[in-house]
């Protein structure tokens, strides 16, 4: 039997879980779904469907369950907000999230990407090259590769104009509007992030205080990260901010992040953006390190510091970008580095990423 060990971020959920040796690899399939995106605040999860034949062994906590639909309950630490499993209700498999266990090498192989015309861009797809396919593989057709993923704008469009851009959780219980950079976007300083200046080299203070974030075209920058805090406290390898954290307590998974001023950031009646707003829980994960997120669906929100408090990462996967997952007409993505990947714990994976990522920047330059 091969075991894994399940943890959240602060550690009140823990589990062991035996596996038959016979059983592994396990295949993972990237899910890109509407449903998938907006109660994890990521562009796409990733779950180790258990074999039956498999033992848990309950050590520790009991998580929140919310359900996304009639068939899938799934179940996120109350208290840090990491989304730990699902359970699909008529088959009764058990889909552990692929972040929270203590090794993912040899244990789990990513396979596929899934539900990409929900995308309507095709989302981490394009950085990721794996089989991709309409709905689930092997049940809907096919995406060729070299075809691009392009679906139709919904017909029920939520963006009262292009001046704003709508973000929500999945139940509805966090929701804001992001504006377009303005005169205001500037006037705040911070540190370089990890992925314009590797957190070991010198020359991270941004002694010149460049205004980084703002990027041509009227857009911020976002990228992907991929260390420790992230992975656990969302419960997925890969998590995309609207921003990325600059810290030194973050660094072991991989997030999908925008860096938004927070003046830019309003509720959606127009009001001044506030952090006890709807549904909204926070989290301190280090001292000076804040996250929130949503308390009955489990969403990831922002990432914040007193380090630069007034710069925000904005979970990616809660944007409602007309064009697409990528939101490409108000983000910038970087595409030169996936942030502190030396730390990411599926190496083979965040490497396939990184490679993927840097090609798609060139073939756009």
């Amino acid at each position: 039997m091969e075991t894994l060990k399940l943890s959240c971020l602060c550690g009140s959920i823990t589990r062991s879980i035996d596996i038959p040796k016979s059983s592994l690899p396990i295949p993972i399939t990237f899910c890109h779904c509407e449903s998938c995106r907006h109660v994890t605040g990521l562009f796409c999860v990733s779950n180790i469907f258990l074999p039956s034949t498999s033992d848990h062994t309950y050590i520790s906590g009991e998580p929140r369950a919310y359900k996304t639909s009639a068939e899938v309950t799934r179940f996120f630490c109350g208290q840090c907000g990491t989304h730990c499993y699902l359970k699909h209700i008529p088959s009764g498999l058990v889909g552990v999230a692929s972040g929270v266990v203590d090794k993912i090498e040899d244990v789990a192989e990513f396979k596929a990407h899934a539900y990409l015309t929900d995308t309507r861009d095709g989302g981490l797809s394009d950085w990721l090259p794996l089989k991709r396919w309409e709905g689930w593989p092997h049940q809907s057709k096919e995406i060729q590769p070299g075809t691009n993923v392009v679906a139709p704008r919904p017909a029920d469009s939520t963006q009262a104009s292009e001046a704003r851009l709508r973000c929500r959780c999945h139940c509805g219980g966090v929701q804001f509007e992001i504006t377009r950079p303005n005169q205001n976007s500037s006037n705040l300083s911070s540190p370089w992030p990890d992925m314009l200046v590797p957190f070991h080299q010198e020359g991270r203070e941004n002694a010149t205080d460049e205004k980084w974030w703002l990027r041509p075209g009227v857009k911020y920058l976002a990228g992907i990260c991929a260390c420790r805090s992230c992975r656990l406290g969302s419960g997925y390898d890969m998590q995309p901010w609207v921003g990325v954290t600059s810290s030194p307590y973050v660094p072991n998974m991989l997030t999908t992040q925008a860096f938004i001023p927070k003046v830019n950031i309003l509720q959606v009646d127009g009001k001044p953006f506030s952090f006890s707003m709807g549904t909204l829980k926070r989290y301190e994960s280090a001292e000076g390190i804040r996250r929130e997120f949503c308390g009955r669906c489990g969403a990831t929100c922002f990432w914040r510091s007193d380090e630069r408090p007034d710069l925000i990462d904005v979970s990616v996967g809660l944007l409602e970008a007309d064009t697409g997952a990528r939101a490409e007409e108000w983000l910038d993505w970087c595409t030169e580095r996936v942030s502190f990947e030396e730390y990411a714990q599926s190496k083979s994976m965040i490497s396939n990423l990184s490679k993927g990522l840097k090609a798609w920047g060139k073939e756009r330059a």
